[in-house]
Parts: structure tokens; sequence; C-alpha cells
């Protein structure tokens, strides 16, 4: 069986390809484009589909709009690759960031913890897009059991107010526990903070959390949760994914230290939020095998305080816990949903994208140092 998954998300496109469970290809388009984060059209890592079949059993496409899937789609035709069967989700963006730790893992059975910016979205009794998920909890085993627990739902003050019918109707939605509030969570303020701090949103994150190193605990920074909670301090966050330098004026000009020392708090907000969702994660599934993905998964200092602080679970981060973990999270959970495979295939490596010609790289690695003059004793 050839399975070919294509995610975009609007950043950190990836394609794989799968004979059975052996991974044939998981490929960034940012590794192709040279772009970063790139998800642009056209695609340039199609053409390597070409590379490995000819023939797909089942072309399973994800966080794509139609105009995306139409020019996937006529692509394959062009190049007279032949689709037996089509599968296409628009709606379980978190699902899949549990599929990719949990096949990764190479464990039989576990906890899923998804903590992301914004995932999935889901519309009110009137169809209005309301609220945005942010956290996801599942219990997963094999062979493509996932089994939700608990979901943070987000939703903008501007757009609805929170009364009886709004809640009523979520509850009723989902019938396993979720908290909906107006509370920005941890991923959209660590990315709403890294933009102040003068870094992208998209994949700046990594700075702030290095520039956490340099800070030391400053009263003159605001709170970055309410007291006592893992709830973001709203009269901080603005619900645009901006600070309010009115009410804080502080955080207006910022030098260095100040940046840092901004960065340190965040930082420290972030692990106490990662504490507390393993703590509830163990509570509420009973289980030591716990596998973390989503945005905020990249973060390795959090990721060192679960290890710290939980030193008898199992803990397996995804190696590629952003929105590039989407292709292989959808085939793989679509492969073991077709064969009932029950398996486990645990990623071993990640050289998982196309051959390099060390002869042609060498030859170009000459050609600019002879430009250039540099004196560099080849081997």
């Amino acid at each position: 069986m050839i399975i070919v998954s294509i995610s975009i998300q609007n950043h950190n496109a990836s394609i794989c390809i799968l004979e059975n469970e052996k991974i044939l290809l998981l490929l960034q388009e940012e590794r192709v484009s040279r772009i970063k984060n790139d998800s642009s059209l056209p695609f340039k890592m199609l053409n390597y589909i070409s590379m490995y079949t000819k023939y797909i059993d089942y072309l399973c496409l994800a966080n794509i709009s139609e105009g995306e899937k139409n020019l996937i789609y006529e692509f394959l035709d062009s190049n007279q690759i032949k689709v037996h069967n089509n599968i296409i989700d628009y709606d379980n963006h978190h699902l899949y960031h549990a599929s990719s730790a949990f096949y990764g893992s190479g464990y039989e059975e576990s906890a899923c913890l998804v903590i992301d910016g914004w995932g999935s979205s889901f519309n009110d009794i009137e169809n209005k897009l309301v609220s945005v998920e942010t956290t996801s909890l599942y219990y997963a085993n094999y062979p493509n059991n996932f089994n939700p627990i608990y979901k943070n739902l987000w939703y903008s003050p501007d757009v609805n107010k929170a009364n009886q019918d709004f809640i009523d109707y979520f509850e009723e939605l989902f019938n396993y526990d979720v908290d909906l509030n107006s509370h920005l969570d941890i991923g959209v303020m660590y990315g709403t903070i890294t933009e102040h701090l003068g870094y992208s949103c998209v994949g700046g994150q990594g700075k702030t959390m290095g520039l956490f190193s340099y800070g030391i605990p400053n009263k003159e920074i605001p709170n970055i949760l309410c007291e006592n909670s893992i709830l973001a301090n709203m009269n901080l966050f603005r619900a645009n994914r901006s600070l309010n330098t009115k009410l804080f004026p502080y955080l207006k000009d910022m030098d260095f230290q100040k940046k840092a020392d901004l960065a340190y708090a965040l930082q420290k907000a972030l692990e106490k939020v990662f504490l507390e969702r393993i703590d509830y994660t163990i509570e509420k599934t009973k289980c030591c095998n716990i596998v973390f993905s989503g945005g905020c998964a990249l973060n390795v200092v959090g990721n060192s305080q679960i290890r710290k602080n939980f030193p008898k679970i199992k803990f397996y981060v995804d190696p590629i816990a952003n929105d590039a973990s989407q292709s292989f999270g959808v085939a793989k959970f679509n492969y073991h949903k077709l064969t009932n495979n029950i398996n486990p295939s645990k990623l071993d490596n990640m050289y998982l994208g196309a051959d390099y010609d060390i002869a042609k790289n060498k030859n170009a690695i000459k050609k600019i140092v002879n430009q250039y003059n540099m004196n560099i004793t080849y081997q």
C-alpha cells in the first residue's frame, strides 16, 4: 500500500510517502525551496513524488484550502501519477499532532499531550467561527484508537460573549472535559511576547527561549499568568495578540536586559503550564507513557523541567513537533486505520528527506571557494 499525505497549514508545508508502514520520504517544503517555514505555491516538494511512485493507493490531504487541493490534483494528473482513493480532512489538527508523536514513539499505548498555538476551529450553534483548540489530550493505543480526554478552547470576547447557551452548546458537542475561555493559552502567549521582542511569531520562539537564560526575576515585569493559575493575565495580553503597553509602559522601548527579563518571566510561565498539564495528564489517564507534540513541545528547556519533575514517566517528545509533523501524523493515522496493523514501528532516525549527491555538492562548494579565493583544504 502506497500512502502519500500532504499538509499545508499556511506554514511548514510537508509531504510524507509511506510504503505500508515504511517511510520512503518525509520532507518539508522549506528544504527544497530554501525559504524558512515555507508553505507557498507552487509546492516544489511535489516533484519528489514521481521519484518514489507513479501510483498512489491513498492520497491524504490535511490543513489545506480548495485552491491548494486543486493544484495538487492538477500536478498529479499532469505527471501521470494515478490516485486510487482520496482522504481529505480539514478538522483534526491536534489529532494528527498526537498521531505523529504516538506512532513515532514505539509505545504500545500512551497519553498524547498536544500544546499548540492554534489548532482546529469550532463553530457555534449559528455556525459562527468562535473557538479554537489550543491544548488537547488523548489516550492512544493500537491499531488506531485515539480517545479524546480533554481540550482547551479559546474564544474571542470580541466575537462572542460566553452566555449560557454558548457554554451549553459546547458542553453537548464534546463528551469529555473541555475548558472554554477567553484567556490566551501558553502557545499564543509565547508567540505574542516573541513578536513584541522583535522576533517572528512563526518560528522565532526559539530565540525567546534562548534569551531567557540572560534574564533575571524583575518586579517591573508584569505577571504573565493570573495569580495561582495557568490562565493568561489578560490585563497584559490583548485578544489581538499584542501587549498592553499603555497599561504597562515599562514594556515600551525595551533594552536588552529588559527583553531578557521579559523572556525569563515568560519561560517560567511556560514551565508552570507544562508541569500542570503533565500532572493533569497522569491524573486523567493513569498512564506513565506520555508523548508530547504541538509547537510548544519544541521548547527543550520546558521539556527538561518535565523530565526533572516527573522522573518515573516514559516521556517522548515528537522530534518534528511543529506543523511539519502533520503529514507524517496523517499518513500513519490512516495507514493503521485502513490496515488494523498493531505492530509498533518506532521512528528511529530523522534522515527522511531526499538524498544528496555528495560529488555534486562538493563541486558546488569548490566553485564558491574558487570564486571568493578562499584557502581551504579539501577532504
